[in-house]
């Protein structure tokens, strides 16, 4: 394996963990509209990114780029922590 699938494979698990460590303090709060909102992304996200990670575990990693995945994931998880936090 080269640097870019264990590098791929170690974002995913990282971006999986923050989501669980999310959805952990979102179910916490009062159970308000936009929580609940917050919630149902934070299973959506989190389905998604352990879809791409199981995936690029198979070694389907050549079309999935790291960089790629850093934009989709990095301004979703700040935002969705922001939302919880206030």
């Amino acid at each position: 394996m080269t640097q870019e699938p264990d590098e791929l494979i170690s974002y995913l698990r990282s971006v999986v963990t923050a989501v669980k460590g999310l959805q952990n303090l979102a179910v916490h709060r009062n159970k308000t509209t936009k929580i609940k909102a917050v919630v149902s992304m934070l299973t959506l996200i989190e389905a998604r990114a352990d879809a791409t990670l199981k995936y690029a575990r198979t070694g389907s990693y050549s079309d999935i780029s790291v960089f790629i995945q850093k934009e989709i994931y990095d301004p979703i998880i700040e935002w969705l922590a922001k939302e919880i936090s206030t």
